[in-house]
């Protein structure tokens, strides 16, 4: 989609929160803040592996990082090196 300079900063000022223009309407901070938790929880229980995490990104269009080693090698489900 191509549009003109004028449109998507009027589309993007439109999406803005009026009082924090760095957070959409209607943000939730905390409400995101548990759903970030729950996604760390569900990874560290799928991989069975310790997440780190970061939740205070600045000036970014992200809400928090998270990374995590892996002890063991990752196969294909269905593969034979399982």
């Amino acid at each position: 989609m191509v549009e003109s300079e004028a449109v998507l900063l009027a589309l993007l000022r439109e999406l803005d929160d009026p009082e924090w223009l760095e957070w959409p309407q209607h943000y939730d901070r905390g409400e995101t803040a548990a759903r970030f938790g729950g996604l760390l929880t569900r990874l560290e229980g799928d991989f069975a592996a310790r997440c780190t995490d970061e939740q205070d990104t600045q000036d970014s269009s992200e809400y928090g990082a998270s990374s995590w080693a892996l002890t063991r090698p990752y196969a294909e489900p269905g593969s034979s090196s399982a």
